[in-house]
């Protein structure tokens, strides 16, 4: 349902950011409006992750391949993922690490944009891990938390402006 209003109430990219497995997963995806669906890598096998990344481009859906690992990050380059997610929270202690995305960004490709994703407090982090060569942030818990999220949206946006 929330996928559903996002969809209605705005013109932005809506990502399913789900624990996807199944085929029909990235066709309910599809059906509901997404335009981009989440792989996580660490919980999917080699036949899996193709088979659903390659079922996303056949349903027009974007795919944002998650990654937390030296081992996953080559995975999803050798997929030839264009959106790379770094998940700086371990997904088994739920610590982060905010470091993670810079130490396991890829070598820079002009088709791929990759995403740091948790762990970013304030404008301090943007700009680091821009430093570092990612391109785009996935911001959650800091704005959750956040007594003002559209105060703390602008003023991430105001530190991320050249």
């Amino acid at each position: 349902d929330d996928l559903k209003k996002a969809r209605a109430a705005c013109s932005l990219a809506v990502l399913r950011k789900d624990f996807l497995f199944c085929d029909y997963q990235l066709w309910e995806s599809a059906a509901m409006g997404a335009d981009a669906v989440l792989l996580i890598v660490r919980m999917l096998d080699e036949n899996r992750l193709r088979t659903l990344f390659s079922l996303a481009g056949e349903l027009g859906l974007d795919a944002v391949v998650e990654v937390a690992s030296e081992e996953e990050t080559a995975r999803a380059c050798s997929l030839g993922a264009s959106l790379i997610a770094i998940n700086a929270r371990d997904l088994t202690t739920f610590e982060v690490d905010p470091d993670r995305a810079a130490r396991l960004a890829p070598p820079p490709a002009p088709d791929r944009i990759v995403i740091a994703a948790s762990g970013i407090e304030g404008p301090p982090d943007i700009q680091r891990l821009r430093r570092a060569g990612l391109s785009a942030f996935l911001v959650g818990e800091s704005l959750v938390r956040s007594a003002e999220p559209g105060r703390a949206v602008r003023h991430l946006l105001e530190a991320d402006s050249p």
